[in-house]
C-alpha cells in the first residue's frame, strides 16, 4: 500500500494557484477554466524547469511513505504518482480506497498537471465495490458498481464527487505550492 506520510496540507488561496482546478464529469476529469482541457497549468514565473521539478520531487519525496514505489520519473521533464489512499473516499454508507495516477510536466516558469485517472473500490458485506463514473449494478453480480453520475451526466452521489475533486484539486494546489517553494516543511534540523 503506498499512502501518503501525512494529511494533505492545508490551501493556500493564492489567487494565480486557486485559478487552476479540476472538475470531476461523468467523462472523467476537465479543467475549470477549459472545459474542453484535460489537465490545468500553474503559471511560476521566472523558475527554470530544473527548479520546479527539483522542488516538486523533494515534497512528493517526503509526503509518501514509500516514494520510490510510487514515483517514475524523467528527469527535468515528467513525475508520475501512482498511488492509493485507503478509506478515504465516503459514498452512502461506505469508505472507499482511492487509487490514482497523476501525472506532471515540466517547462520553464509553468507546470501541467494530467487530469487524474482513479478507481474507488471497497469491500463490505463479503462483496467487493467499485464506484463507477455512470451506471449502477443495484448489487446485482458478484460485485456492486455505484454510479458517480446519472445517465444525464448530473452526479448521482453529489457529495462523493466533490470529495474525489477536493481531493485532486488539494494535491494539485499543494503540487503547485511546493513547485514555487512554498512548502511547511521543517528545514531546521
Amino acid at each position: 500500500i503506498y499512502t501518503m506520510k501525512k494529511s494533505l496540507l492545508l490551501l493556500l488561496f493564492i489567487p494565480h494557484i486557486m485559478n487552476a482546478q479540476f472538475s470531476l464529469t461523468k467523462d472523467g476529469f476537465v479543467s475549470t477554466e477549459d472545459t474542453s482541457k484535460n489537465f490545468v497549468v500553474y503559471n511560476i514565473d521566472d523558475t527554470s524547469k530544473e527548479k520546479l521539478y527539483a522542488n516538486v520531487l523533494k515534497y512528493l519525496t517526503t509526503t509518501y511513505k514509500s516514494a520510490k514505489d510510487v514515483l517514475s520519473k524523467v528527469d527535468n521533464e515528467v513525475i508520475t504518482i501512482n498511488a492509493m489512499q485507503p478509506k478515504y473516499i465516503n459514498a452512502k454508507t461506505l469508505k472507499y480506497d482511492i487509487r490514482y495516477t497523476l501525472t506532471i510536466h515540466f517547462k520553464d516558469g509553468r507546470i501541467k498537471i494530467d487530469a487524474p485517472e482513479f478507481e474507488c473500490t471497497t469491500r463490505a458485506y463479503n462483496k467487493p465495490y467499485r464506484l463507477a463514473m455512470s451506471g449502477s449494478n443495484a448489487g446485482l453480480g458478484s460485485e456492486v458498481v455505484n454510479g458517480l453520475f446519472k445517465k444525464d451526466g448530473e452526479p448521482g452521489l453529489k457529495k462523493t464527487v466533490i470529495e474525489i475533486e477536493n481531493f485532486f484539486n488539494t494535491l494539485s494546489t499543494n503540487i503547485a505550492e511546493a513547485a514555487e517553494g512554498n512548502t511547511n516543511s521543517n528545514d531546521d534540523w
